[in-house]
């Protein structure tokens, strides 16, 4: 289905309204069924001058990226699959809210295929425009760990990024007597690295325009193994941490980190550790409790 904003020139898009041609794609691809076909990316034009859009399916029990294509939105014609779970080395049989894009200032030309299937996973890889079908050349990776998931990006033409939201859901019961469940996430830029060959996010820089207030502690030189140490003067419900830690090779540290939530005993905290692969190697992650990474 398409909606239309009754009044263009309004800059808040406030009211909007679904011309009467609904549902424009009225049904699943062959080998699919309704029930498992949903959730479309943002169209892009080719070189023709016609569009294609992306819409997560199962097709014959393999989830799939669906391939349509139109030159006026209201008529849509079925291309075929831009790739599946196959393709991606997966057993799943369902891919929801897929995304596809080119990554942001890359000289190489290469596309991001996304798809939520326990979890948002993505593949690096080339687009072919001709034969229309996308060719990963990465495994799939995860956009984020813990609660992350459904998430979507936009093309931000001002400063040439790609920005990316998440759907971070709680776990608990208690979504009726809140009134609410679920948040988006902070928005991060996604670009890729050549030497890691994955992706990288930051967050966006806007969100420095947040920040109320700059506390700097530089008094601990050293800090035993095992021992906890207070920073005074450090406090917040939402606190933007900036941690630089150095490690000398013979200290034996498996993790290190900060604890927020702390009661002035010490003896309540929440810890936040990120976890040392070898002294001379990366980082493994960054855990909080629960296994939500950032």
């Amino acid at each position: 289905c398409i909606a239309l904003p009754n009044d263009t020139s309004d800059p808040t898009l406030t009211a909007w309204h679904k011309p009467p041609q609904n549902p424009v794609i009225a049904k699943a691809p062959p080998g699919g069924t309704t029930g498992q076909f949903r959730d479309d990316t943002t169209a892009w034009k080719v070189a023709d001058g016609s569009w294609r859009m992306a819409v997560g399916a199962s097709i014959n029990g393999t989830g799939s990226a669906s391939l349509w294509k139109t030159t006026d939105f209201y008529n849509w014609t079925y291309v075929g699959v831009l790739s599946d779970a196959k393709a991606a080395d997966s057993n799943a049989g369902m891919w929801e809210c897929p995304d596809f894009f080119p990554a942001a200032n890359d000289s190489q030309h290469r596309y991001v295929l996304k798809y939520s299937a326990g979890g948002d996973w993505y593949r690096i890889g080339e687009y072919d425009e001709d034969k229309e079908t996308f060719t990963g050349h990465t495994q799939p990776a995860r956009y984020d760990y813990g609660q992350f998931y459904a998430s979507k990006r936009f093309y931000d033409p001002v400063k040439k990024r790609q920005i990316l939201y998440g759907w971070s859901s709680e776990e608990d019961k208690d979504a009726a007597k809140r009134g609410w469940q679920g948040h988006q996430t902070l928005p991060r830029s996604l670009v890729i690295d050549d030497e890691l060959d994955s992706l990288v996010a930051n967050p966006v820089e806007e969100l420095e325009l947040l920040r109320k207030s700059h506390t700097s502690v530089t008094t601990i030189k050293e800090l035993p193994p095992q021992s906890v140490q207070l920073l005074e003067g450090v406090k917040g419900l939402q606190l933007d941490i900036i941690l630089v830690v150095k490690i000398p090779a013979s200290a034996g540290v498996s993790s290190v980190g900060v604890a927020v939530r702390t009661s002035q005993d010490l003896k309540t905290m929440t810890s936040v550790a990120v976890g040392v692969e070898n002294l001379h190697g990366p980082l493994n992650n960054t855990d909080l409790p629960g296994d939500d990474f950032l």
